[in-house]
């Protein structure tokens, strides 16, 4: 069974039960911690009055496998089938649900969920074993060393109940701050290819909740009529024709001056307004290139000095004369087309209004940074923003929009409202293709010098694209001495020892937005 419960009833129901709920996580300091607020640390693990053990994945579910993964290190640990364990999708906060690999934000990306989450979960689990046995060993009178769980129950010294007999004692107690975790040799689950997902089942049989299928009481539904080049900005508009649309409500210019947000009771009838929204654009500071230009703009690039250099202990010099000595020379120049990342499922957000505050639903790949975002766009305190996480259709990247672009299209239509109502921003299939952020182009020139036997004498990397994180919230962490890391991502730090090896970087000139 999968938990799909709102922010707002989870918050209630741990409230309600916090007495007798075991809630075991990570502190803010790095350490094992439980306690019966659930406002105090970050939890991985609930056990519930009733025993049902529950993972709370900080990670969101767009098909790579975060549920079943970090789910089966705590069943693993508390020796638990994986259909004994139920899973739900944590809450926006960075401070307990941070991805390790990229320090204080809650992100989902490059590959990271289960290495930076095995120990996390594992301690976890086994924290709550530890715990739990010891409630066990106290009641019972026995050692516990002498009691084990097996399947959804304390046994041993001639006794078994359920855990739900020591949620409230096993709740009270301090944990260990190392827990001793499972030796691999005994391990049944992990690395054990007859475990099942746990998102298939709902995924086939239609329970599966997207953020496209939200539908909440008096929602209204927007659309943004887009510029047809980047840079431009709405001039005037005229929605005449809109309002003969059965269904539609109301259509206002962004106040960026990015496009026009058109409001209606339902999705068929926002396209169908939008698409008689006449737009007169100011086109003054838009992209004008074509595709050649801008292609040849970055071959151009390459064969000139380049702007950054990503190794910048290198000499450059002794580089170029390793390569004019060298017994041969090979050299490529490679260009690779702006591309759309196309996720199954288009993007949508739903801003619902709630005790002054809002929730936002959203298939959320980095919670912190729509958080942050929305606080500015609706002068809301961080504390009054809540995410409900669900799952996505798909992504490729695309929701990891370091300027938390859809959200904030969402925030500022919701800004424009009496916000009473809630507002689901929905985006359809050629949005996505035409006005949502590419994969960016990117140009290449290698020279590689070889020896007489074709060992590599020195190499001359040169890199031309568009930056992704510059301007951004993350370029504080991605960009170093000029040079945004994901642009030379795959070539500097390769893990192979080549000599005298040189890597320069040229930013190209943003022809749309990236990512």
């Amino acid at each position: 069974m999968t938990i799909q419960t709102s922010r707002r009833t989870f918050l209630k129901g741990a409230t309600a039960s916090a007495a007798t709920m075991l809630i075991v996580g990570l502190a803010p300091n790095g350490s094992i911690a439980v306690a019966a607020e659930p406002h105090n640390l970050a939890p991985f693990v609930k056990i519930t009055p009733d025993g049902q053990v529950i993972a709370v994945i900080k990670h969101f579910e767009t098909g790579q496998g975060p549920v079943t993964g970090l789910a089966t290190l705590i069943a693993e640990e508390l020796s638990i089938g994986i259909d004994e364990i139920d899973y739900e999708f944590a809450p926006s906060d960075a401070t307990r649900y941070n991805n390790l690999a990229f320090g204080t934000i809650q992100l989902t990306g490059g590959s990271t969920s289960l290495a930076n989450s095995f120990l996390q979960y594992r301690k976890a689990g086994a924290a709550a074993r530890a715990v739990l046995l010891a409630a066990a060993a106290a009641e019972w009178g026995v050692d516990a060393k002498s009691l084990t769980i097996e399947k959804g129950r304390i046994v041993g010294a001639g006794r078994s109940a359920p855990l739900s007999a020591f949620v409230a004692a096993a709740a009270a107690m301090k944990l260990p701050a190392e827990p001793a975790l499972k030796d691999p040799s005994r391990f049944r689950l992990i690395g054990n290819p007859e475990v099942r997902r746990k998102d298939t089942p709902p995924k086939i049989d239609g329970t599966a909740k997207y953020a496209m299928d939200v539908q909440l009481d008096g929602q209204m539904v927007v659309a943004i009529k887009r510029s047809p080049r980047y840079g431009g900005r709405v001039a005037a508009f005229d929605a005449a024709a809109s309002a003969r649309v059965p269904g539609f409500i109301d259509a206002k210019a962004l106040p960026n001056g990015a496009g026009v947000a058109v409001y209606a009771e339902k999705t068929w009838a926002v396209f169908q307004a939008r698409d008689l929204v006449e737009v007169t654009w100011d086109f003054s500071n838009a992209e004008a290139r074509g595709s050649d230009q801008i292609r040849d703009e970055m071959l151009a690039a390459v064969n000139a000095p380049s702007q950054f250099t990503a190794t910048p202990d290198t000499d450059l010099a002794a580089i170029e004369a390793a390569l004019k000595d060298a017994a041969k020379l090979v050299e490529g120049t490679f260009y690779v087309p702006m591309l759309a990342h196309a996720p199954m499922e288009p993007l949508t957000c739903t801003i619902e209004p709630a005790g002054g505050g809002i929730i936002l639903h959203d298939g959320c790949q980095a919670p912190t940074l729509p958080h942050m975002a929305l606080s500015k766009v609706l002068g809301l305190d961080p504390a009054q923003i809540r995410i409900n996480t669900m799952f996505a259709g798909g992504s490729f990247g695309r929701r990891a929009t370091p300027d938390a672009d859809y959200q904030v299209e969402a925030g500022l239509a919701f800004a424009m409202t009496d916000r009473t109502r809630p507002v689901k921003l929905v985006w359809s299939r050629e949005d996505d293709i035409t006005g949502g952020k590419y994969r960016p182009a990117f140009a290449h020139k290698v020279r590689v010098g070889l020896d007489a036997d074709g060992r590599i004498v020195g190499w001359d990397h040169r890199i031309c694209g568009q930056s992704i994180v510059k301007g951004t919230p993350l370029e504080e962490r991605a960009v170093r001495g000029g040079v945004d890391r994901l642009s030379v991502e795959g070539v500097h730090g390769t893990h192979y020892a080549i000599p005298a090896m040189h890597v320069g970087l040229t930013d190209a000139k943003p022809a749309t937005t990236v990512l």
